[in-house]
């Protein structure tokens, strides 16, 4: 009594995180018995099917070797047969962190006058943003927080750079204002 699996196909692959994979096998045994069983089985999750055909779409991350068995109604299993295309490459969604500077007014402005500046962020995979970074090209980190007003930048043209982390600890890249420089002139003192 001869029973064979055979692996039709396991699409797609490569995948990231959370995506849906079809397997679909087949079996014969060779005195016309029943396929009754089915094992699907990866290096990395153990089991991971038992029928002939089937989606799955919480693989662990990592190269999954897959292989496949069937048995018969006399209760004879087939040698284990491995994907051809081994392994089944399961990756990590990436986690893309962006920053948006929404506005810095007034520009010019006066240095003893108030500079409005406001930014948000945003996360590809909806992590909360928790931490924000405003730089100036002149006076360094200017402020932690979304918004805020500031009055006592330093005199000069100030190109105004802004980013954001999510609560994965993930920083955005770092943007500049489109409308760089802010210009902060002098504050006029009278004598």
């Amino acid at each position: 009594d001869a029973v064979v699996a055979s692996i039709i196909s396991i699409t797609p692959n490569p995948i990231e995180e959370g995506t849906t994979v079809s397997f679909s096998g087949s079996g014969i045994d060779t005195l016309s018995h029943s396929i009754t069983a089915y094992s699907w089985r990866s290096n990395l999750d153990g089991i991971i099917g038992t029928t002939n055909s089937f989606d799955k779409s919480d693989l662990s991350i990592g190269n999954h070797n897959i292989y496949f068995k069937v048995q018969c109604s006399e209760g004879v299993w087939s040698n284990e047969v491995a994907w051809e295309n081994n392994p089944l490459v399961v990756t990590t969604i990436p986690d893309i962190v962006t920053a948006t500077i929404i506005s810095i007014s007034p520009n010019p402005v006066d240095q003893s006058s108030t500079v409005s500046f406001s930014g948000s962020g945003a996360d590809s995979l909806d992590h909360s943003i928790t931490a924000y970074s405003w730089r100036s090209s002149i006076d360094g980190i200017i402020n932690t927080s979304a918004s805020f007003d500031k009055s006592d930048l330093s005199a000069g043209s100030h190109n105004i750079y802004f980013k954001v982390q999510c609560s994965e600890g993930v920083w955005s890249n770092e943007v500049a204002w489109e409308n760089n420089p802010l210009v902060v002139t002098p504050a006029i003192t009278t004598s």
